[in-house]
């Protein structure tokens, strides 16, 4: 052992100790290794209170041996060896190990893993032969996610070193003498992505990616892929379509929020996939787990600024007291269930026909967006109309909804955190955590189209007339996808595009069977709003008889403003009759008239007085209408509905 005192700090010691490890076991043949790791311990001598005091300040390798070897089987067999290793994170006030179970001893006993700082907020361990490890030790949220990237069979690996002045990222290989820098490339992640990979590994790279990349043309790439390819099924699909929303409502929020507000970004939710998950790699997996180091205890570690000779210096060691004091009191972040809970409540109040249209206020959300590449900015287009007719929107109730459960989230953990000064911020940060929200939805929503070829072409219509022109597979494939599209969004309450929802409604009564869209229509997926219900009435089908039962089957459904709407709009004798019917019965009630809004229209050819039974000099027509002129005025009477259902009423009981 020895030991050196640093030139920069008379206080601080650095001792180089080299530690043997003996591994004997009961082999017949007394087989016996050893194996040697060379630490350094970093600490300063601490004079309070007329004592003399050691604080170990870093525990580091000098070498790249910084594994352990398990030995779980005294007979050392080949699957008997289980190789670890951990990562201290003081500045979250854990431990993170890692351990690959079940490994030959020949290929654990040689292998030698690297540790590298990738882009301030990963550490990069490279195992030789087996996989590169990235674990995210960003300072903005908690270690929860770790990639895993699979390398390729070999009987043989690299043994990297640290080479210092040669730039970030770069090693020396020690058996070749090779410079090597390392990384991780986005074809290397492309590929992990599209392996056989768990879907939890799946789910930390669409993190990476959006989070700290800041690469949104790949997570589009890479979920347009997996709508064609669910190999882990349509919940594996939902869930990595709810890891983009959150990720990149969370990342354009940051980027765009003043420095004021920042530390409130702790309070709002960045993944959904908050445990390291085990992951598979090839033949090996990694299991991964955390232990914390203190609670609290903050001053075993760090000294605070006021007892340091300089006190408002700010440096790394600063920085790392406020975050061991901020681990102290941590904030509970928003969950998006709870938001979902609470706004299934209110949508029990939601009724299009009595509120008004109003507008949400939204502040700006910063900067625009990194220009996007021109192979996909011409298929941006989404294939409808992105207009809700309708007297209000739910899209502004969802984002109502979050704007108010933010705002209380955060004023709540403001309050109990005592930093008042940062209420002036919560303003800003949930109009932008709204905003950012209904544009991850537009963008989820336009890589999802575009998986199955649904973008329109220029010279097609969007809306309605593009769902007819679609033949009925390609149709009923994008309606599959579109739900589970559905099924992302609304289940961490986020808003989705003004027009999908009438697009969606109308596709779904183009590819399902009648009696399983009323059951989606009765769940409130499908919302008959006035402009999908028209197109829903004008619409042509085989059997006619059938089709104008199910029509009027809807009407009853939606409200009596929308299904009068429905009625005048609708060319049907079926309807002619219901509108005069409806029209008579007010008038007999004394209740006053609904406003005429038809268009006068003859569904059956007018043959005047012929069409009534003949013989009859007082025909049941002026009967009917002597009635109504004594129970109401000439003004209020539609004389051409009432005859005309009339005519078309004879007409059928004679052809029938």
């Amino acid at each position: 052992m020895s030991f050196v005192l640093s030139r920069d700090d008379p206080r601080k010691q650095i001792e180089n100790i080299q530690r043997k490890v003996d591994i004997f076991h009961g082999h017949p043949l007394q087989i016996y290794y050893q194996e040697t790791f060379h630490l350094e311990l970093e600490y300063y001598w601490s004079f309070d209170d007329c004592r003399i005091s050691k604080i170990v300040t870093k525990l580091q390798p000098l070498d790249d041996s910084t594994s352990s070897l398990v030995l779980d089987d005294v007979d050392l067999k080949d699957s008997g060896v289980n190789f670890a290793y951990s990562v201290t994170l003081l500045h979250h006030g854990c431990v993170v190990h890692s351990v690959v179970p079940d490994l030959p001893w020949s290929l654990a006993k040689s292998l030698r893993p690297s540790y590298t700082l990738y882009n301030e907020n990963h550490l990069l361990v490279n195992i030789p032969m087996l996989f590169t490890h990235m674990l995210d030790i960003s300072p903005h949220h908690e270690p929860c996610c770790h990639i895993v990237v699979p390398r390729d069979p070999s009987e043989s690996g690299p043994s990297l070193a640290p080479l210092h002045g040669w730039g970030p990222h770069v090693m020396v290989d020690l058996n070749t003498l090779d410079v090597v820098t390392m990384g991780v490339s986005e074809k290397d992640l492309t590929s992990t992505f599209k392996s056989d990979t768990v879907i939890e590994n799946k789910l930390a790279i669409m993190h990476y990616v959006i989070q700290h990349e800041g690469n949104m043309d790949l997570a589009e790439e890479l979920i347009s892929w997996l709508c064609l390819n669910q190999h882990d099924g349509l919940g594996g699909l939902q869930r990595v379509m709810q890891e983009y929303l959150i990720s990149s409502t969370f990342a354009v929020t940051r980027r765009s929020l003043p420095a004021s507000a920042g530390a409130l970004m702790n309070c709002l939710p960045f993944t959904l996939h908050l445990k390291f998950a085990d992951v598979k790699a090839g033949s090996a997996s990694v299991c991964v787990s955390v232990c914390a180091l203190w609670r609290g205890a903050a001053a075993a570690v760090v000294l605070a600024p006021r007892q340091r000779v300089a006190q408002f210096a700010e440096d790394a060691w600063t920085r790392l007291w406020l975050a061991l004091c901020a681990l102290a009191a941590p904030r509970n972040r928003l969950r998006p269930d709870h938001v979902r809970e609470r706004l299934a409540v209110t949508l029990h109040c939601y009724q299009p026909e009595a509120l008004s249209r109003c507008s949400t206020p939204l502040s700006p959300t910063g900067p625009p967006l990194p220009a996007r590449r021109p192979s996909l900015a011409a298929q941006d287009s989404l294939p409808f109309l992105e207009l809700d007719v309708c007297t209000t929107s739910k899209q502004e109730h969802v984002i109502a909804a979050n704007l108010r459960a933010v705002s209380v989230h955060l004023m709540t953990e403001s309050s109990n955190n005592n930093s008042g000064a940062l209420e002036s911020g919560v303003h800003a940060l949930a109009t932008r955590w709204a905003a950012a929200q209904l544009d991850a939805a537009r963008a989820l929503c336009r890589a999802v189209v575009r998986a199955v070829g649904a973008v329109p072409q220029p010279h097609q219509t969007k809306g309605f007339p593009f769902i007819d022109e679609m033949d009925s597979t390609h149709a009923l494939i994008l309606f599959k996808t579109l739900e589970q599209y559905y099924v992302a969004t609304d289940s961490i309450a986020f808003p989705l595009p003004q027009g999908f929802s009438s697009f969606f409604t109308y596709l779904g009564y183009r590819t399902l069977p009648f009696h399983a869209f009323v059951q989606y229509v009765h769940r409130n997926v499908f919302e008959l709003q006035i402009d999908v219900l028209k197109a829903i009435i004008a619409s042509k089908d085989d059997d006619k008889k059938r089709s104008v039962n199910n029509k009027l089957r809807l009407i009853q459904i939606v409200g009596e403003g929308r299904g009068r709407r429905a009625l005048a709009s609708w060319p049907s004798r079926a309807a002619l009759l219901l509108r005069a019917r409806d029209h008579a019965a007010a008038l007999l009630s004394g209740v006053s008239a609904p406003t005429r809004d038809h268009a006068p229209h003859r569904p059956v050819k007018d043959t005047g007085i012929a069409a009534l039974p003949a013989g009859e000099r007082l025909s049941p027509l002026d009967t009917f209408l002597d009635l109504l002129t004594a129970k109401a005025s000439l003004n209020e009477l539609d004389f051409n509905l009432i005859i005309e259902a009339t005519l078309a009423s004879v007409q059928q009981d004679t052809a029938a």
